[in-house]
């Protein structure tokens, strides 16, 4: 094999090894986006479901206090006229017994 042979050859494998590293950069640089982009994806998802979640939550807070408050106004409304008739009310022990039973 000549000199001029072998320096030929030399930049071949050279310049083989260059493309293959570019190629590799290319690939890692893809890979890195699409890995990044999938992340983004999943995180921008998970902050709608969370989202959607607080305001679920919120909306049953909301229920829940306006079935509290219907049911102190529906208390009053119904104890008003114990407390009314109380004053004439004579309890029996045995009354007090089966109350605390109840």
């Amino acid at each position: 094999m000549s000199p001029n042979s072998a320096q030929h050859t030399e930049w071949q494998i050279k310049e083989k090894f260059e493309k293959l590293h570019w190629f590799l950069r290319d690939e890692e640089a893809a890979r890195i986006a699409a890995l990044k982009e999938e992340e983004e994806q999943k995180s921008q998802m998970m902050r709608r479901k969370t989202e959607e979640m607080n305001g679920e939550i919120s909306s049953l807070s909301d229920t829940i206090r306006n079935i509290e408050k219907e049911m102190e106004a529906e208390d009053v409304l119904f104890l008003q006229p114990l407390l009314l008739w109380t004053p004439t009310l004579h309890i029996q022990p045995s009354t007090c017994l089966i109350i605390s039973l109840l």
